[in-house]
């Protein structure tokens, strides 16, 4: 979630993080019981179950949310943009969070999927990293490489817009999504080393070893 305004605020956090098991039909209080209790554990929320949401500080708040999101036995975890709109201090609790959680997650085979503009975030937890511009994935690789030698014209310009390396950002705007069918590359409107091929045909999708990268300039 965005935001900590998922939980119910009249009830406890042991009953919100069981939701989802009664909507999946668990019945059985015992078990919920302790299900929950390996929940709250696990995300550091040990002794915290009889607590009402208002009482917990945000960071407590999102560590409701992401017992939520994995008690019913899914093997992987959804983020949306969790640091978005934080203030500093939020924003490092919500990544030392997920930093301790992704070890967690290793450990309980849950995988993390996390979507999100922030790229200190995304360098801080991530072993691979997708980029996607319109729709489209323009680069995968494993974390390192990508912070150390990103390869397309986009994820260059996104770690050159970084504040340490000035703040420089891709010129003019993304296409509407009409528009598609109809172009080449989709980048193409942006990328200083766009070429006339660039605009009328498709970039190739190019593999080496984990890497790929959609570009008509990497060789």
């Amino acid at each position: 979630f965005q935001d900590f305004n998922q939980l119910f605020p009249w009830k406890t956090v042991k009953k919100n993080i069981q939701y989802p098991l009664k909507i999946n039909g668990l019945k059985d209080k015992a078990e919920l019981d302790r299900i929950a209790e390996e929940h709250l554990e696990l995300v550091g929320l040990a002794g915290k179950g009889d607590f009402y949401p208002h009482q917990l500080s945000g960071g407590m708040k999102q560590r409701a949310l992401v017992a939520m999101g994995t008690i019913a036995g899914g093997q992987l975890l959804l983020a949306d943009e969790p640091t978005k709109g934080l203030d500093e201090e939020r924003r490092g609790d919500v990544i030392n969070l997920f930093d301790e959680l992704s070890r967690t997650f290793t450990k309980e085979k849950i995988s993390l999927l996390c979507v999100t503009h922030d790229l200190y975030f995304a360098k801080k937890i991530a072993t691979h990293i997708h980029v996607m511009y319109e729709g489209q994935i323009l680069e995968s690789s494993s974390c390192e490489e990508f912070f150390w030698s990103p390869l397309h014209p986009y994820s260059q310009m996104m770690i050159n817009s970084l504040p340490e390396h000035g703040f420089q950002y891709p010129k003019g705007f993304a296409p509407s999504h009409e528009e598609y069918d109809g172009l080449g590359c989709r980048f193409a409107g942006r990328c200083p080393k766009a070429q006339a091929g660039c605009f009328r045909a498709k970039p190739p999708v190019l593999a080496a070893g984990e890497r790929q990268v959609r570009c008509h300039h990497v060789s």
